[in-house]
């Protein structure tokens, strides 16, 4: 079924042959997925960008993020090999384990971030689509005061213990 994957494959017909059928992306979030797709019906997916049969000594390069399907002929033998690279290996994933690990030595090291969220918190900032009716005017105002105050932590506390060299070493162990 046609599918798109978290990897950039390279495919390699060993025996025999398959069609591949590649598609591009359906949406601008779907390039460069950082997790594969459920199956699709044919009918979500378009017209190929590429239809062809791979022979024997033929790769075939499937960017991650490009829907595709392959068969084979049912009375013909198909072996290829995957080779596949680039899964955890995203910006995102840097600076998610970044990010992760410097909350975590910053809570260690500002009062602030252990301190609880106020009172008012859920009031203001969740339920404040419409704040002004149901808790007046200055309902707002608390939330702009509530996600300023929020930045700040994050820019100043979290700022300063962004550990790239511990995010790196991270993402390469796991490349």
């Amino acid at each position: 079924a046609p599918h798109y994957d978290d990897v950039e494959a390279f495919l390699l017909q060993v025996e025999g042959r398959k069609r591949w059928r590649v598609y591009a992306p359906r949406a601008p979030e779907e390039w460069l997925a950082r997790e594969s797709s459920p199956n699709f019906d044919q009918s979500d997916v378009g017209e190929p960008v590429l239809d062809a049969w791979l022979e024997q000594g033929d790769l075939l390069y499937i960017p991650r993020g490009c829907i595709h399907q392959a068969h084979s002929d049912e009375d013909t033998h198909s072996l290829h090999i995957t080779v596949s690279t680039a899964q955890g290996s995203h910006w995102a994933d840097l600076v998610e384990h970044a990010a992760v690990q410097a909350v975590q030595l910053a809570s260690r090291a500002t009062v602030a971030l252990r301190a609880s969220l106020p009172p008012h918190f859920f009031r203001t900032a969740i339920n404040n689509r419409h704040a002004d009716t149901q808790y007046g005017h200055g309902a707002h105002n608390a939330r702009d005061h509530i996600v300023r105050y929020t930045k700040n932590l994050l820019n100043d506390a979290v700022g300063k213990h962004f550990a790239f060299d511990q995010a790196a070493s991270f993402v390469a162990r796991t490349f």
